[in-house]
């Protein structure tokens, strides 16, 4: 059962885990006053509770409406303010392949609002090994809109090949709100420079190859001409 709760005193909004009847009843219990504002059922197995209960610590709020997505109509990423299951933390089963060299997101936002976005910062772990760069609309502070869309794009380059997945947090601040984090997961199996020398090696080889089938042939034929003084074999 999906829980939100709405404070009273304050104008912050928390999401909840899905929780049981028993543990929502130990929340009215544990020694804050609140109520139930609202129950709706989305199925049988599956209702959303609205309590609204004193906020004696305040915290960070939601920032509604804000999407980030793949493209300029979709919020994979993030969707109304919440980072979205996949992208929470580290996941190899979403990470990005050695072989793509960048990736565009897009940003959405109200339009009253997005002049409270500031520019995005990135963060990669492990620190040396994947160089990252942004750059696009997003990247200089343009605010989105839901009807233009920023984009921010990730430039990435492998420079040292790792067993696991690099991750890259990106961190949007959004004055009077929380944050937005999410991370996206980068594979580098094997770096560029390395995989262009193993081209350059293969190159060679079959370079090689064919010259000594060349040598060969001439060889054979030098050979073919003394055995038979310039006739054929069958003469």
């Amino acid at each position: 059962m999906g829980l939100y709760l709405f404070c009273l005193d304050c104008q912050c909004f928390v999401p909840y885990q899905p929780l049981t009847f028993f543990s929502l009843s130990l929340v009215l219990i544990s020694g804050q006053h609140g109520c139930i504002c609202n129950v709706s059922y989305e199925s049988t197995c599956r209702a959303i509770v609205e309590l609204a209960i004193p906020c004696e610590n305040p915290g960070p709020r939601v920032f509604e409406g804000f999407t980030v997505g793949f493209h300029p109509r979709s919020w994979e990423i993030v969707h109304n303010g919440l980072t979205q299951l996949g992208f929470e933390k580290s996941h190899p089963d979403f990470s990005f392949s050695t072989e793509q060299p960048h990736v565009t997101l897009y940003l959405t936002a109200i339009a009253s609002q997005s002049n409270l976005i500031k520019k995005p910062r990135v963060k990669v772990f492990p620190e040396n090994g994947l160089e990252v760069k942004l750059s696009g609309t997003a990247a200089t502070g343009n605010p989105p809109t839901t009807l233009s869309p920023s984009t921010l794009l990730l430039d990435w380059r492998c420079v040292k090949a790792h067993d696991t997945p690099y991750e890259v947090k990106i961190t949007i601040p959004v004055e009077g709100y929380e944050s937005i984090e999410f991370v996206l997961t980068k594979m580098c199996d094997h770096t560029k420079s390395g995989r262009r020398c193993h081209k350059r090696v293969g190159n060679i080889r079959n370079n090689f190859m064919h010259i000594n089938g060349f040598i060969n042939s001439i060889l054979l034929w030098r050979v073919y001409l003394q055995d038979t003084n310039g006739k054929p074999a069958w003469d």
